[in-house]
């Protein structure tokens, strides 16, 4: 309940996956003990009437291809998520499994985590026809998926290293690419809070 009221006062729209990765093996989550926690979670946000919050139910391609036993229930989630690295997700039977899925249960779907694992910014245009151009053409393929986050961060200095540098602006054809594809009207970006809520009527 504290975390409910917490962002209930703080009044901007925000997106919180609850136990992300539900599928990942790292993670050992149990369906049924799952579904029993984003449950009791969802209905704490609905009886405090957190209006500015949406709860998202998120799975990673990495993990396993079950995800619908970990499903609360479609009066329970607002958004489905998925996490997307390396450059085969894009195409893997898991990944248009769900997106598939999501498009039946009428769900959005965001992105909630992506970045070229192993492929990294550093090649330039293979790297953009590697992975950045088949990121785009999925969200593009998919009406349904309405937001993405870029992890944009140099993976060398991690112990995640052999993922190379993700980030846009270390390489300048790249950071072009991106730039041009940015300025699509399909996006929206950040912007004064009154003109964004107007957009998302809110």
């Amino acid at each position: 309940n504290e975390l409910c009221l917490a962002i209930k006062e703080w009044g901007i729209p925000c997106y919180i996956r609850v136990g992300y990765e539900f599928n990942g093996r790292w993670n050992g989550y149990d369906p049924a003990a799952y579904r029993q926690a984003f449950i009791r979670i969802s209905t704490a946000f609905r009886e405090n009437k957190v209006d500015n919050a949406a709860l998202l139910w998120c799975f990673a391609t990495d993990g396993g291809a079950d995800f619908i036993s970990f499903y609360p229930g479609d009066e329970y989630v607002d958004w489905w998520s998925i996490d997307l690295f390396s450059e085969n997700h894009f195409a893997d039977p898991k990944t248009t499994a769900f997106l598939d899925s999501a498009l039946i249960h009428r769900k959005p779907v965001m992105i909630g985590e992506s970045t070229p694992r192993k492929v990294s910014v550093q090649g330039g245009e293979q790297s953009w026809n590697r992975w950045f151009q088949p990121f785009f053409k999925l969200i593009k393929q998919h009406p349904h998926v309405k937001g993405f986050c870029y992890i944009n961060w140099d993976w060398t200095t991690t112990r995640w290293s052999d993922w190379g540098d993700g980030r846009i602006e270390a390489n300048s054809f790249i950071k072009e690419k991106f730039l041009d594809e940015m300025r699509s009207d399909l996006y929206l970006h950040g912007m004064k809070k009154k003109k964004l809520k107007k957009i998302l009527k809110f």
